[in-house]
């Protein structure tokens, strides 16, 4: 599945001992790729009619935000992004800095 083939992409990058910036840009264009064809799937499973609970709804919508601005990111070789998501992890929570 592609679940399996973004894991090993990700890995082989990962594992790399020197990761050019050529590299790090051509494995954050996969992962950015392989997202983009999950949140098609998910869509597409909605519009038929799947239902999602509001935990998985508020966790989608934080998915989607965090693609956007790596997307964002990507196509105009950026390091910056303005109101950047801090993290899955850290939705929701106050500001712990």
């Amino acid at each position: 599945t592609y679940r399996k083939k973004a894991h090993k992409d990700f890995l082989q990058f990962s594992r790399s001992r020197k990761k050019s910036a050529k590299k790090t840009r051509k494995a954050v264009g996969q992962q950015l790729r392989y997202l983009k064809r999950s949140l098609t799937a998910i869509d597409e499973k909605i519009a038929l009619g799947r239902t999602l609970t509001a935990g998985q709804d508020a966790r989608l919508a934080s998915i989607r935000t965090l693609y956007d601005q790596q997307k964002y990111m990507y196509d105009n070789h950026s390091h910056t992004v303005a109101n950047r998501f801090r993290g899955l992890l850290c939705a929701g929570r106050p500001e712990s800095r």
